[in-house]
């Protein structure tokens, strides 16, 4: 289970995320090759505006699975956005327990006038475990500053299904009840047709 939490230039990640092509998962070689091509060139533009480690985590190569562009995702009253993408590997449908590996990464903008209140993201994944149970997981990253945007990076095996939900509440620790129970999850990813 990895988390890492980067904060830099809103600029350089929305321009890097806004250059990246949207490849569906089922692009056939060729076109994965041209895209792989395109963000070649959307890294290298990346990289000389003088984020070289931003390009480095945006870039993709054509062995690896193209990332698939989500978002906007807004909170309730649209105080909080957060795009990002996803990558699901190792998927087989036609398994009686079709899981993936999954690599997420969201860019947070809180979009509030005060530093009294916080964007979140929150990501809910259901796996399998160890002895093949159904269990649940959170990410969950936390912004509270309009002028920043940061960024957070996951990964985790055997998973079935990712969800996300964005608040808008007052400063604190953690989300609230409200914002993990109320409303609805948006369904960035499922292992069932």
């Amino acid at each position: 289970m990895m988390r890492t939490v980067h904060v830099l230039s809103a600029g350089v990640l929305l321009a890097a995320l806004a250059a990246l092509p949207a490849t569906p998962a089922s692009a056939t070689p060729a076109s994965a090759a041209s895209a792989s091509a395109s963000t070649a060139s959307a890294t290298s533009a990346v990289a000389s505006a003088g984020s070289a480690s931003a390009s480095a985590r945006i870039g993709t190569s054509a062995a690896v699975a193209p990332f698939d562009r989500w978002g906007p995702v807004y909170s309730p009253g649209r105080q909080a956005k957060a795009i990002g993408e996803l990558r699901a590997t190792g998927l087989d449908p036609e398994d009686d327990l079709p899981v993936a590996h999954v690599r997420v990464r969201v860019l947070l903008a809180d979009r509030t006038p005060s530093d009294f209140r916080c964007a979140w993201a929150v990501f809910r994944i259901t796996y399998y475990d160890d002895e093949g149970q159904p269990a649940l997981t959170h990410k969950r990253l936390r912004n509270c500053f309009d002028d920043e945007t940061p960024s957070l990076l996951f990964s985790r095996s055997d998973v079935t299904e990712v969800e996300l939900k964005v608040c808008s509440e007052a400063k604190s620790a953690r989300p609230s009840a409200n914002c993990l129970y109320s409303g609805t999850w948006k369904v960035l990813f499922t292992a069932f047709p």
